[in-house]
């Protein structure tokens, strides 16, 4: 039995002003649309819990707070408290998407804790954004060697394929999956289904 921790996304910004902003523009565009009846879309992070649920494994997505405007400190609180409350399996796989995966390599870097790690995943991660800050220093995710996965594809537009390709710099034993644009998956947002992911985590 393994236990894997989901990490989502969200947004950071380094000042009040550009969080005030983002909410005149983006915020208000997203809810530009009537309420109608809609069938609730798939989504790739609860189609690979189900499965892993039904395989006997523990699957935890936590909601972190305030993802639209996280703050790192905030995150490393409610992370380093939940983290004592859950029971822990002696296999962890870590998923972190967007700036989940930018908060993995931020927390790591502060707090090199003996958690049972198996594998980490880097799902379209950035490397800062707001005041997620780069990281002090790589070191403890570096020996984790080829348990290290960096999922990214040329076609994102929230976060340049060109941050994969630096992971992969800073990583250099770590296992890459990078998809050209013609794969469609973009920033892994409103994707179904990430079949290479499934397969790994399903050991097939």
């Amino acid at each position: 039995m393994k236990t894997y921790i989901f990490i989502h996304g969200g947004e950071s910004f380094q000042t009040h002003e550009e969080y005030l902003k983002w909410i005149e523009t983006t915020a208000v565009e997203w809810n530009l649309d009537p309420f109608a009846i809609k069938t609730e879309k798939k989504k790739w992070k609860t189609e690979i819990a189900n499965m892993l649920t039904l395989n006997g494994d523990i699957v935890y997505l936590p909601n972190f707070p305030n993802p639209q405007n996280a703050k790192y400190s905030e995150w490393k609180l409610f992370f380093d408290t939940w983290i004592t409350q859950i029971p822990l399996t002696s296999e962890i796989i870590l998923i972190g998407n967007s700036l989940g995966g930018c908060f993995l390599l931020n927390y790591f870097s502060e707090n090199p804790k003996p958690l049972p790690i198996s594998n980490i995943h880097l799902i379209a991660s950035c490397i800062e954004a707001g005041d997620f800050t780069p990281p002090i220093n790589y070191d403890f995710l570096q020996k984790l060697g080829d348990t290290v996965h960096i999922w990214h594809s040329e076609d994102d537009m929230v976060v340049p394929f060109s941050i994969g390709m630096e992971l992969s710099k800073i990583f250099p034993e770590a296992e890459t999956h990078f998809f050209e644009i013609e794969k469609w998956y973009g920033h892994f947002h409103g994707v179904e289904k990430i079949e290479e992911l499934e397969n790994i985590l399903s050991n097939k």
